[in-house]
């Protein structure tokens, strides 16, 4: 995916337990890189990670809220914003985004839905029950960003009370999440 081997040159990072582990900075040594400590309860001496952080932090919020989602749904909120954050261009990176800059490419933003609208999930054989004939192809979910792990996506199915990393969905951007009370009303509704 990179175009070549990249390697820091500084890792900036507050005196957290993982940076000042004996493991960590061993590694960090034997790849000749150096590491810079900040100073104990000041977080502007690492301003970059923090600004990050309030970025990530502050869209998934909104991410949250512009679907209605309970917090129980926060880290995928977390994921997504990040993912977002390292694709969208910034002024002070003249108009390119992280993503960019590290592998030459624009990213790619076509298979991205809105975060936590309906979608259909396609179910592949082995998750279908019943009759192979006449058993459900897909199932209703979630969509909860794009997955970080591979190139598919993670939707939480309702059938099933559980988020899955799925290869293809169909999602309905018009149609948002409207609360689990109202899902369940509108489940009833359907029998």
């Amino acid at each position: 995916l990179l175009p070549g081997p990249l390697k820091p040159h500084v890792v900036r990072s507050d005196q957290g337990p993982a940076f000042v582990a004996h493991n960590f900075r061993e590694f960090l040594s034997a790849s000749q890189i150096h590491q810079s400590l900040s100073c104990v309860y000041t977080p502007q001496q690492n301003s970059h990670a923090e600004n990050f952080w309030g970025m990530v932090f502050g869209l998934a919020r909104v991410l949250l809220a512009a679907a209605n989602l309970p917090p129980t749904f926060h880290s995928f909120a977390v994921q997504t914003a990040a993912w977002l954050c390292n694709r969208l261009p910034r002024s002070t990176r003249g108009w390119k985004s992280p993503y960019e800059l590290l592998t030459k490419r624009k990213p790619d933003l076509s298979s991205l839905y809105v975060f936590g609208c309906l979608c259909n999930v396609h179910l592949p054989d082995a998750w279908r029950s019943g009759d192979r004939h006449l058993a459900d192809r897909s199932a209703y979910g979630l969509y909860l960003g794009p997955s970080e792990e591979s190139p598919g996506h993670v939707a939480y199915i309702f059938s099933t009370k559980c988020a899955l990393l799925v290869g293809s969905i169909l999602g309905h951007t018009c149609h948002t999440w409207i609360g689990f009370r109202e899902l369940a009303i509108w489940n009833l509704r359907r029998i």
